[in-house]
């Protein structure tokens, strides 16, 4: 019987905290993330160096919702809205308007 009210009574507290919680926002883009616009081919990197393995591709004239980072001699760090990470060399994204 007391392992029961136990149970319950933790079942209502887990209950009680989620109410209280404030619903996310499911509109506002997670921080640092922005639309931009290719504007020439370029090939993503595992890491920030020429000779790195390829991981992806952006073609000129798409869209991409993403952070982007500069880590150094001319190399930025994009990870997209959806998770994944690479390298480029040069500025070939500007943002959307």
């Amino acid at each position: 019987m007391l392992l029961r009210r136990l149970i319950i009574g933790t079942l209502m507290l887990t209950v009680a905290a989620c109410a209280s919680a404030p619903p996310p926002t499911a509109s506002a883009p997670p921080s640092g993330y922005r639309s931009y616009v290719v504007e020439r081919d370029v090939v993503v990197r595992r890491t920030a160096s020429a000779g790195a393995d390829a991981v992806g591709r952006l073609s000129a004239g798409t869209s991409v919702k993403a952070e982007l980072v500069a880590v150094g001699d001319g190399w930025y760090r994009v990870h997209s809205d959806s998770g994944r990470t690479g390298y480029i060399f040069g500025r070939p994204l500007q943002l959307a308007e």
